[in-house]
């Protein structure tokens, strides 16, 4: 009985083969991967701070006493949200991919207190102040993160928000 050192070239062949196919079945999968996996992160970043911004906006509508359409020069409208508190009104401003939140002290409506602001890249956010009889009882607001798939825009991570004015005081009440 002889002993075998090595392969036959029938068997290195067969190896090469099963790679190169395999090779060849996996690189559009892989290449997938490594170019949808940034643009993954960068939507689940901005849905982050969109969130954060949420929770803010939540906070002081919840406290609001008022949702005016007007405060002092500034007037509401599809970019600008105005919340008007106790001793303070909140305004809220969408631009290009930022969020401004300021806080107006009383009647110092021309420069604001405290500001924040939010870089939420490829975002959408819309707002629309519910009313009846021309006073505004809640926010509704419609948020979702651009992508793109397949070279078209698409809204991702899509969701509708309502807050409700003084809902924290109506909390307090029923405590």
């Amino acid at each position: 009985m002889t002993m075998r050192r090595g392969f036959t070239l029938i068997e290195v062949m067969a190896v090469v083969a099963v790679f190169a196919m395999s090779l060849v079945l996996t690189t559009p999968l892989l290449r997938a991967m490594l170019r949808d996996a940034p643009q993954s992160m960068e939507t689940v970043n901005s849905h982050h701070v969109m969130l954060r911004m949420l929770r803010y906006l939540r906070d002081d509508v919840d406290r609001a006493r008022s949702l005016p359409e007007k405060s002092g020069e500034l007037t509401a409208n599809d970019r600008r949200l105005l919340i008007t508190q106790r001793e303070q009104t909140v305004c809220y401003e969408l631009s290009d991919d930022t969020v401004t939140r300021r806080v107006l002290g009383a009647g110092e409506e021309s420069e604001s207190v405290r500001a924040r602001q939010w870089q939420i890249p490829r975002a959408k956010i819309e707002w629309t102040v519910r009313r009846k009889r021309g006073k505004g009882y809640a926010v509704e607001v419609r948020t979702a993160v651009l992508g793109d798939v397949q070279g078209q825009s698409v809204e991702k991570l899509a969701n509708v928000h309502v807050f409700f004015a003084g809902a924290a005081d109506a909390r307090g009440a029923t405590k």
